[in-house]
C-alpha cells in the first residue's frame, strides 16, 4: 500500500515515547518514530485544506510536526510504503497501521428518546396542548430540504396562506445545532419555547363561541434543511455509541415527538444542487474567497475520490453520515445521494405524510402552492389570495457575481453525473418516479 498521500481524518497528537500518532483514512492509525519521521518528513508538503488557504503549501519540518490537524492533507515526496512505518514502529515496540476502534463517546445531555411524547389537544388542528391556561405548540409541518433546492422561497410562500402562522424564523436549527450548545438547551422544552409566539396567536384566534375553545384552522411549521442532512453529532447520541453508521438520526427524534407531522421535501438535479451549494459554502460563507469553476472542479475531484474510497471500506449509508468527509471537503457532496435520506424518511413516516416536489417545477408557483396547501389540508384560496402568493417577490435569487462565473467545466459535469447517476436510479426505483433520473442516469 503506497502512502504517498493521506487525508488526515482523525486527531493527530505528538505522544510520549518519541512517537508521532497520525490517524489516516478511515481505518488506520500509524505510529511513526519521531526521529524517523523528522528525517523523512523534511521534504513533506502540507496543504492546508480547501477553505481559507486553498492551494497554499509549505515545507513540513521538525518543529511543525505537532501542527498537523484534522482535515489536513499530507503528501510524501518519496516512495515510502506502509510497511516502512510499520517496521520502524515495531522495532520500537509499537503496533503500526492496525485498524482502530473509535474511542467511546458519552453524550452529556439526556436521551430525547426517553422523553414521553406530548399529548396533543384534539381541539386544535396544530399539535398543541395546554399547560395551565397557556397553550404550547410544536410544528404541524416540516420543510426538511433539500438544501439549495428552493426551500427559502417555498417556505416563504407557504407562510403566506392566511391560516399558516409563521414563526419568527424559517429555520429553528434546534435538532441539528442549538440542542448541542450545552446546558438547558438540550431540553425539548427549549424547542417548544421557540414557538411560544405562534401558540399565543393560535390561542388568541381560537373559536370561543361554543362551550369549548378550539382552533381547527391554523397551523405552523419550520423549514430547517439541517433536520434532514446535518447529523454531525450522531456519534454522540445515546444508542449510536461506537457504531459505524447511526441507529438514530434527527428524523427519529422528530418522529418520536410528532409521528403525524407532515413532511415536505424538494429535490433538484444533484449536480446542479452541488454547484449552487459550492457558491454558498465557498462564497457566501467564505467572505475572502472567490469561488469559480476551476476551484469547484478541484474541490469536486478530490471530494468524489474521497467518497469512492470510503465506499470501498464501508456501506454507502455509513459514508453519507460520516461527518469527517464534509470537514475535509467543506461541501455537501453526500447530500445528493438522495435515496439514503429517502430511506430514512420512509423508515419513519408513511408515504401519505410526505410531499415530494422538484425544484424545476417550483417555477409554476400557482400549481406548486395549490399542491402544497392541499397537502397541508389548508383551505383553498380565492383567486385574489392566490394572486398575492404567486406574485410575491422572490425570497432568494443567486448572487449576480456568482452567476457571472458561468457554468461548471464539462469534465466536472461528467464526473458528477457519473458519480450521482447510479444513486439517481436507485431513488427513481424507490419512489417509482423517473423524474429522479434527471436526464442522464
Amino acid at each position: 500500500m503506497n502512502i504517498r498521500q493521506f487525508h488526515i481524518i482523525g486527531s493527530v497528537v505528538v505522544g510520549c515515547n518519541n512517537f508521532l500518532k497520525i490517524k489516516i483514512d478511515w481505518n488506520y492509525t500509524v505510529y511513526i518514530v519521531k526521529e524517523y519521521a523528522t528525517h523523512k518528513l523534511d521534504n513533506v508538503n502540507k496543504e492546508f485544506g480547501y477553505r481559507e488557504q486553498a492551494n497554499q503549501s509549505r515545507n513540513f519540518t521538525k518543529d511543525k510536526i505537532s501542527t498537523i490537524k484534522q482535515a489536513d492533507i499530507v503528501t510524501f515526496d518519496d516512495n515510502l510504503e506502509l510497511e516502512d512505518f510499520e517496521n520502524e514502529a515495531k522495532d520500537a515496540g509499537q503496533i503500526s497501521a492496525t485498524p482502530t476502534t473509535p474511542e467511546p463517546i458519552h453524550y452529556d445531555g439526556h436521551n430525547l428518546m426517553d422523553d414521553s411524547p406530548f399529548k396533543f389537544d384534539s381541539r386544535f388542528k396544530n399539535p398543541c396542548w395546554f399547560e395551565g391556561d397557556t397553550l404550547k405548540c410544536l410544528p404541524y409541518m416540516f420543510l426538511i430540504g433539500v438544501k439549495k433546492c428552493g426551500t427559502s422561497d417555498l417556505f416563504f410562500r407557504t407562510s403566506l396562506h392566511p391560516d399558516f402562522v409563521k414563526p419568527q424564523f424559517k429555520e429553528a436549527q434546534w435538532f441539528a445545532r442549538k440542542r448541542f450548545h450545552g446546558g438547558a438547551m438540550d431540553d425539548i422544552i427549549e424547542y417548544v419555547r421557540m414557538f411560544d409566539s405562534v401558540a399565543e396567536t393560535i390561542q388568541d384566534n381560537a373559536n370561543t363561541s361554543s362551550s369549548e375553545i378550539s382552533n381547527l384552522r391554523q397551523v405552523t411549521g419550520e423549514g430547517s434543511p439541517s433536520n434532514l442532512h446535518l447529523n454531525t453529532h450522531w456519534r454522540e447520541l445515546p444508542g449510536n455509541e461506537n457504531l459505524d453508521e447511526p441507529k438514530y438520526v434527527i428524523l427519529d427524534y422528530i418522529q418520536h415527538f410528532l409521528p403525524h407531522a407532515k413532511i415536505m421535501i424538494t429535490f433538484r438535479d444533484p449536480v446542479e444542487r452541488l454547484y449552487s451549494d459550492y457558491y454558498h459554502e465557498y462564497g457566501s460563507l467564505m467572505k475572502k474567497n472567490h469561488p469559480n469553476p476551476s476551484e469547484f472542479n478541484e474541490v469536486v475531484t478530490n471530494g468524489v475520490r474521497l467518497y469512492k474510497e470510503c465506499f470501498k471500506h464501508h456501506s454507502i449509508r455509513s459514508c453519507v453520515f460520516n461527518p469527517d468527509l464534509y470537514k475535509i471537503t467543506k461541501i455537501q457532496i453526500q447530500l445528493g445521494i438522495y435515496y439514503i435520506f429517502w430511506e430514512e424518511l420512509r423508515r419513519l413516516f408513511p408515504r401519505e405524510q410526505i410531499l415530494i416536489l422538484q425544484n424545476k417545477n417550483l417555477r409554476d408557483k400557482e400549481t406548486t402552492m395549490t399542491k402544497v396547501y392541499k397537502f397541508l389540508e389548508l383551505r383553498e384560496l380565492s383567486s385574489a389570495e392566490m394572486y398575492k402568493v404567486v406574485n410575491a417577490k422572490e425570497k432568494y435569487t443567486r448572487r449576480a457575481s456568482f452567476a457571472a462565473e458561468g457554468p461548471m467545466f464539462p469534465e466536472t459535469l461528467k464526473l458528477l453525473q457519473d458519480f450521482y447517476g447510479p444513486f439517481n436510479k436507485r431513488m427513481a426505483e424507490l419512489t417509482n418516479d423517473n423524474a429522479f433520473l434527471y436526464g442522464y442516469s
